[in-house]
């Protein structure tokens, strides 16, 4: 892994567009089938905190997240990295960042939402302490919660 430079909201729409459309075919569920890509890129780079991974000018790796400060709850939305950086540490270099930044802003209790036959994602989730609290329809909602909450937000 060299030449690898990680970034926080320095994407724009193109990257995120492209790093999906390069992952697609490789979560369980085609996400072109589901949502809209170019919406959704576009979502994240206006309402998310970005952390993300380079090899040169390719985005490799992202996870995004939303923090909502008024609940104390951030909420990641996306952790992709691209095939051939799979494997390698990045979605837990980078999920690692994403939520020491939310933890810094405040956030006492961290959600997101991962397929039910991706055990993959599950057992990297599970190694940064999150753990399964439902399931509806073949998605697994998974939370990391903190004893203490932070009065101090500041993402």
């Amino acid at each position: 892994m060299t030449n690898i430079r990680f970034e926080q909201n320095s994407v724009v729409s193109e990257n995120v567009i492209a790093h999906l459309n390069r992952c697609d075919d490789f979560f369980l569920q085609n996400l072109a089938a589901k949502i809209d890509i170019s919406s959704y890129a576009a979502k994240i780079v206006l309402h998310a905190q970005c952390f993300e991974a380079w090899h040169g000018m390719t985005l490799i790796g992202l996870v995004a997240a939303y923090f909502d400060g008024e609940t104390g709850s951030g909420f990641i939305t996306n952790v992709s990295v691209i095939p051939e950086f799979q494997q390698c540490g990045l979605g837990g270099q980078l999920l690692t960042r994403c939520i020491k930044k939310l933890r810094e802003a405040g956030a006492f209790r961290i959600h997101l939402e991962v397929d039910e036959n991706n055990l993959t994602a599950q057992r990297l989730y599970y190694k940064y302490g999150f753990s399964a609290v439902a399931t509806q329809r073949s998605i697994v909602t998974m939370m990391l919660q903190s004893e203490i909450k932070n009065e101090n937000p500041r993402l």
